[in-house]
């Protein structure tokens, strides 16, 4: 993935099943997307830890019978980088950093 402009809006969400297995490939995308806009690559995993662990509070603090998916959302603004993590109506995470400039 190459960079992209500041002024680029760019937003990006993904719905994953209620499997552990996904959380890695949530904070993964989260890393390419942040990596992209600008972030170096220490601070894009942070930030793809942090999608990932809420992934995981996702699957543990959902009850079993609820199938919702997992809902991962990425947007990137002229001046921010926002990432959510919901699980059917419930949200689970959000952040928002700086873009760099």
């Amino acid at each position: 993935m190459n960079e992209t402009g500041t002024d680029t809006t760019l937003c990006f969400s993904a719905s994953f099943p209620r499997d552990g297995q996904y959380a890695s490939t949530a904070g993964d995308l989260t890393a390419r997307m942040a990596q992209a806009i600008g972030f170096g690559e220490a601070e894009a995993r942070d930030i793809a830890t942090a999608i990932g662990a809420a992934f995981g509070e996702a699957i543990a603090g959902t009850p079993h019978q609820d199938a919702s998916p997992i809902e991962v959302s990425l947007c990137t603004s002229a001046t921010t980088f926002d990432a959510s993590v919901t699980c059917g109506q419930t949200p689970i995470a959000g952040l928002s950093r700086p873009r760099p400039r």
